[in-house]
């Protein structure tokens, strides 16, 4: 609203979901430029997860079905998720917890199998902040779009050490990258290729 309050937008924006829920995460699964959302159930256990796919109007579509991470309703009760992107290729793949309250297993690993849009991974390094840059603010610019992130780790009951992921679209390059450490040193990289890992060290 732009005053300092909130408006309870869940209805309109279809992200929706009425069941026990432990873990959320959000991510760039398909590199389109926009950040979807997945919803890990618990409780019954036999409802399957949800992925919501970001439309970038405002509004979300469940695509669990469709890509293939229901994580199989009825398995067990799901505890958690993580988006990492194991096999560096690129795009996150997407880690399942499952055996939440006295219940076990199983593990699940999804290989996202990826499409044509462009990516760009950064790993932190700081020097007068702290050594993995947790707290950096990242501003990107790229085919006239940009996006933000604040590097804090993952989620719940753990912190994991991953580069800041962005997805890009068909944007061919990216104009600028513009990182404001915790020290509140701001740093400027310009014109970076796409489909890479680039380490940044704090100046």
């Amino acid at each position: 609203m732009g005053d300092g309050t909130f408006t309870d937008v869940t209805t309109q924006s279809g992200a929706i979901n009425v069941t026990d829920a432990l873990g959320v995460t959000w991510e760039d699964y398909d590199n389109d430029g926009k950040l979807d959302l997945y919803i890990v159930n618990a409780y019954p256990s036999n409802q399957a997860n949800r992925l919501f796919r970001n439309n970038g109007n405002g509004t979300f579509t469940d695509v669990a079905a469709a890509a293939g991470v229901q994580a199989k309703p009825g398995i067990r009760r799901g505890s958690d998720a993580s988006f990492a992107d194991y096999d560096n290729g690129g795009f996150p793949d997407l880690f399942v917890c499952n055996g939440a309250s006295n219940e076990v297993g199983p593990y699940l690993l999804y290989h996202n199998n990826g499409n044509s849009n462009g990516w760009l991974k950064v790993v932190l390094r700081g020097t007068e902040s702290n050594q993995c840059g947790i707290g950096a603010k990242l501003r990107l610019v790229a085919g006239n779009k940009t996006q933000y992130r604040e590097y804090t780790g993952q989620h719940y009951m753990s912190q994991n050490y991953i580069p800041v992921h962005f997805g890009l679209g068909p944007a061919t390059r990216v104009a600028s990258l513009t990182i404001t450490w915790p020290s509140g040193t701001v740093q400027t990289l310009t014109n970076i290729n796409i489909n890479q890992t680039i380490t940044v060290v704090e100046p």
